[in-house]
């Protein structure tokens, strides 16, 4: 196997460990007490569930994409985007993930439109916020 491919392979396998590592402790709470835990800390628990699922969701859309691109099979369907709502919906998601004390905002013109594919758009907003918040000393602020 080619360096290249392992190392890709390696950071494959770290990128789909911690939302699995999330949606698994966050579930072994639940099981050991959700009935139990008050309804704000079931709450989150399932919050961090649900948001530990959309990031696998996302990583293996990416994979797929990448994978599309590589046999020149990637669909790209290009038209007017608003960027607020990608910006606003890829903010939202984050939340449930962000490390403990970081903040993740958005602020965007609602009147901000881009030509280009939405989905390819949104997986770059995504992946942005994912490394800012991996990567960020502080807060995470998106301004589009």
């Amino acid at each position: 196997m080619a360096d290249n491919t392992r190392d890709a392979l390696a950071l494959l396998a770290h990128e789909l460990r911690t939302p699995v590592g999330t949606i698994v402790a966050a579930a072994r709470d639940l099981e050991r007490g959700g009935d139990t835990l008050p309804p704000e800390k079931q709450r989150a628990l399932v919050q961090l569930v649900a948001g530990g699922a959309e990031r696998l969701a996302r990583l293996v859309d990416d994979v797929l994409a990448a994978s599309q691109l590589e046999a020149g099979t990637l669909p790209v369907v290009v038209t007017d985007v608003e960027i607020g709502p990608l910006v606003g919906n890829a903010v939202e998601a984050a939340r449930p993930t962000a490390p403990a004390g970081r903040s993740v905002t958005g602020h965007t013109n609602d009147a901000l439109v881009a030509r280009g594919d939405a989905d390819r758009l949104r997986q770059v907003i995504e992946n942005l916020i994912d490394n800012a918040m991996k990567h960020a000393s502080g807060a995470v602020s998106v301004t589009a």
